[in-house]
């Protein structure tokens, strides 16, 4: 019980790593501002496929735009309003009990 207990924690410990890592590369640089994006920067930034963001585009899960009719692009400020609001509701509720904190406090329990 105690290896599965310090396994969780290890891979919980490298998940904080990595977003770690992921927003210290997400952080604005000068001149960042609302800058217009392609779909690779924009799948990178969201940190999800390019053909995704070409999807969510499609279906308008993101907002997105096509001057001339021809490529696809996207706003900064677009994307960062569709992270805090999806942020926002991937966010843990107190009790719930999916994912390694869950499967820990079950093996805790």
């Amino acid at each position: 019980m105690v290896e599965k207990v310090l396994t969780l924690l290890e891979q919980i410990a490298q998940e904080l790593h990595d977003l770690n890592n992921y927003l210290g590369n997400r952080e604005e640089k000068p001149g960042d501002g609302d800058r217009t994006m392609f779909p690779q920067e924009a799948a990178e930034y969201l940190g999800v496929s390019y053909d995704t963001v070409l999807r969510w585009a499609r279906e308008g899960i993101i907002p997105s735009s096509k001057p001339g009719g021809q490529r696809v692009l996207f706003r900064r400020s677009a994307l960062d309003e569709y992270l805090a609001k999806h942020e926002k509701e991937r966010t843990p509720q107190r009790g719930n009990d999916e994912g390694q904190y869950g499967q820990l406090r079950k093996i805790i329990a």
